[in-house]
């Protein structure tokens, strides 16, 4: 089982790595010189949470799984997004 501190540590680090790869692409949306690299990072980020998460998912209970599921169903939709207005 996991623990709830670092369930909801991870969960509250996977918003606001969601929370800066939502500002980089508003920015690539709109075409500011900041696309390159940030886009980029935020792109890694969010893939490397989603690593991070699938692991602690593998530990939780049922209910924790759920709550994971969902955060990681977000981050996928956000990767899609990036994906399709890079």
């Amino acid at each position: 089982m996991t623990e709830r501190k670092k369930l909801s540590e991870t969960i509250a680090k996977a918003e606001k790595t969601m929370e800066e790869a939502e500002k980089r692409l508003d920015g690539a949306k709109r075409n500011e010189p900041e696309r390159g690299n940030g886009f980029h990072e935020a792109q890694l980020s969010l893939e490397e949470m989603s690593h991070e998460l699938d692991a602690l998912a593998r530990m939780g209970t049922r209910e924790q799984r759920e709550q994971i599921g969902r955060t990681l169903q977000q981050i996928r939709q956000l990767q899609n997004r990036m994906i399709l207005n890079h």
